[in-house]
């Protein structure tokens, strides 16, 4: 059976990630272009959490949408599971220095606010750490020790963060406090729906 489609207030919908504007404005552009929405968002159903569908919910909202499709699920049945990303960064070390800065940035970009740890590898080298300042600065010290010394050479950096926790997801919508993009994927088989509905619907 298909799960069903509502149409929800857009204002309504919490947002637990950040959206990146030039691919909502590819999505926006593509959503006017075929003058539908081809995939539902998917929301927590309880607290209108969005769990997939951030660059539609703000292509929509950018096109002055009033309503956005919407499928429900819950966590524990429609929702199966939370995955970490996994960040490869690739790092040319013009000077250590350089290097360091740039895998830092990374890492604060992929390591879950609070509680979580964060696995670095780099080459055979791994390193387990928790998310604090002076475990952060450890492994900066042992990434430059053990390989981004080495002037001129590419790196690989993959950084794996602990999934994070459903309340922790929630929580980012409800307080208004976004993570960044792609920090979670969330996984359902909601994500295969297509059911189209008309732009022009969704404007009021």
């Amino acid at each position: 059976m298909e799960p069903s489609i509502f149409l929800i207030p857009v204002k309504e919908l919490l947002a637990h990630e950040e959206a990146r504007h030039s691919r909502v404005l590819r999505v926006a552009r593509s959503i006017k272009r075929l003058g539908r929405v081809m995939r539902p968002i998917i929301v927590e159903e309880r607290s209108l959490t969005i769990i997939d569908g951030h660059h539609r919910y703000n292509a929509l909202r950018l096109l002055g949408a009033r309503y956005a499709p919407v499928v429900m699920a819950r966590y524990g049945a429609e929702i199966a599971g939370i995955k970490p990303p996994i960040r490869v960064i690739r790092v040319r070390a013009a000077s250590p220095l350089d290097a360091l800065s740039t895998v830092e940035k990374h890492i604060q970009a992929v390591a879950p606010r609070g509680p979580g740890r964060l696995v670095l590898r780099v080459g055979r080298d791994t390193i387990v750490l928790r998310r604090d300042l002076e475990q952060l600065h450890r492994a900066i010290g042992l990434l430059e020790k053990k390989t981004l010394g080495k002037h001129g050479k590419v790196h690989r950096v993959i950084a794996l963060p602990d999934p994070l926790e459903p309340r922790l997801v929630l929580r980012a919508a409800e307080r208004g406090e976004p993570y960044p993009e792609k920090t979670s994927i969330h996984v359902t088989e909601l994500k295969k729906l297509v059911a189209p509905r008309r732009l022009q619907k969704l404007l009021g």
